[in-house]
């Protein structure tokens, strides 16, 4: 339920995503649903509408939203200072991968091309680092970095399942913390790590 809450809720309505929810995991029980059912058929024609739209916006198999390079892509994971993260898939494949895609012209990365070509060199030395000499179930695995059309394109592993922000909502939902117990487990593996761990992001100070 959690790894797919994401697809649920944009699935549903806000109203029926709570009463799904409070549902629970796997229950077979027909009479369980039935509020659900009940509010389903109280939806007006445009509700009903936005939740076919919200099905075909989750179907792996629908058309491409556009292509970028040899990459499809199907859906917009998400939005940050320096670009956004799609879902893609090669052309001639079927696995499922994520897209960073970088705007140049952020100011971040220079006032001129000079200092646009020195950030990307460093960034793609970076990502060279990661790929070639860091391997771990918990580091996602980079695969390709490209240029098209002033942007940088990094090609990463596609990690499934709920975001933390979704995480804290769904705790939140449920009347349930998040421990202290379990922050002080996490700051300890990040701090003391079986390896050393590299962290980076994009940024014209890369050294």
């Amino acid at each position: 339920m959690e790894r797919n809450r994401p697809l649920f809720k944009r699935l549903f309505p806000t109203d029926l995503f709570e009463i799904f929810i409070d549902i629970g995991h796997y229950v077979r029980d027909i009479s369980a649903y039935e509020d659900l059912v009940s509010q389903l058929n109280l939806l007006l024609e445009d509700e009903l509408k936005q939740i076919a739209e919200n099905i075909e916006s989750i179907n792996q198999k629908k058309a491409p939203l556009k292509y970028i390079g040899d990459y499809a892509v199907l859906d917009h994971l998400g939005s940050g200072a320096f670009g956004c993260v799609y879902k893609v898939r090669k052309r001639s494949g079927q696995n499922l991968l994520a897209m960073k895609e970088v705007n140049l012209h952020n100011p971040a990365f220079g006032k001129d091309k000079k200092d646009r070509d020195s950030s990307v060199k460093n960034i793609v030395s970076e990502l060279t680092i990661i790929k070639e000499q860091l391997y771990h179930p918990n580091i996602v695995r980079y695969y390709k970095t490209f240029l098209e059309n002033d942007r940088l394109y990094i090609v990463m592993e596609l990690i499934e399942g709920a975001p933390l922000g979704e995480h804290f909502s769904s705790l939140k939902e449920k009347r349930q913390h998040f421990t202290e117990e379990r922050l002080w487990r996490i700051f300890i593996q990040v701090h003391h790590p079986p390896i050393e761990i590299l962290i980076t992001q994009p940024s014209p100070e890369l050294p």
